[in-house]
């Protein structure tokens, strides 16, 4: 099952753990699997904070 990455200060980066599935609206069956677990969001602030937009 694919898991699904963030793209925070600048470049890609997957999170920690299996994370939460991801369904397919029609079928419910899951299509992948998202996680932000284990992710800097004093890195990810700090940096929206410098490069704005």
């Amino acid at each position: 099952m694919p898991k699904l990455e963030n793209y925070i200060t600048g470049k890609w980066v997957t999170g920690d753990g299996e994370g939460q599935p991801l369904l397919d609206a029609v079928n419910g069956t899951t299509i992948a699997h998202a996680t932000t677990k284990g992710l800097d969001f004093e890195s990810v602030l700090d940096y929206a904070r410098k490069k704005g937009n």
